[in-house]
């Protein structure tokens, strides 16, 4: 045991406490980073689906037909900037107006089978096709501005929505309605760390 001392003394100097107590700080600093990435690895996903869902409840409700409207040119117009708005009243439109329209969307209507039933899928088809309408002018400008660096841009604004924000969810592509649950969860993300954590960090210090 004599002959082992000089080596186990010579072996803890070269650890004195300042370099153990880094290196279990270290070792704590890679623990945390870890649980952070695993937690937001499974939070990410939940927190998504979990805004579609109260979004899809509270801003989808069902769109009255006097307030919907359909386009008379088909495909309708979408130069960049503000929306075209779209020209016949549905509750307006003529039995020919509405099946040339949901033809184009790929749907078959017929008013003596369908009744109300059958404007309610008019307004839903509507409402899908201002959406892509909307995206197809916003990704073509994203695209213009950031990669393209083009001037002199047109916004492309959206158009009024028929019902509010009670049914704007129903008027939003799915690019736009990623883009839009993307902002949330970045918005808790920021104030969670921005504002809870250092607040609970101030509190408790």
């Amino acid at each position: 045991l004599l002959g082992f001392s000089a080596p186990l003394t010579r072996l803890s100097n070269m650890f004195d406490t300042e370099q153990i107590s880094s290196f279990l700080s270290t070792q704590s600093m890679v623990l945390l980073i870890l649980l952070s990435f695993a937690f937001w690895s499974v939070v990410t996903p939940l927190l998504k689906h979990l805004f579609q869902l109260v979004l899809s409840a509270c801003c989808s409700r069902p769109i009255s037909p006097t307030a919907a409207w359909i386009p008379s040119q088909l495909p309708h117009p979408n130069p960049p900037g503000s929306a075209v708005l779209f020209d016949i009243a549905l509750t307006s439109a003529t039995d020919q107006q509405i099946i040339a329209f949901m033809k184009y969307r790929g749907r078959k209507w017929d008013r003596n089978e369908d009744g109300a039933i059958g404007l309610r899928a008019v307004v839903a088809e509507a409402a899908a096709y201002k959406g892509e309408l909307y995206e197809e002018r916003t990704m073509k400008w994203i695209d213009d501005h950031f990669r393209l660096k083009l001037p002199s841009l047109a916004y492309p604004y959206v158009a009024p929505h028929w019902n509010g924000w009670s049914s704007f969810w129903l008027e939003t592509g799915p690019c736009i309605r990623s883009m839009f649950v993307a902002s949330l969860f970045l918005t808790f993300e920021h104030v969670l760390g921005g504002i809870v954590l250092p607040a609970l960090y101030l509190a408790t210090e």
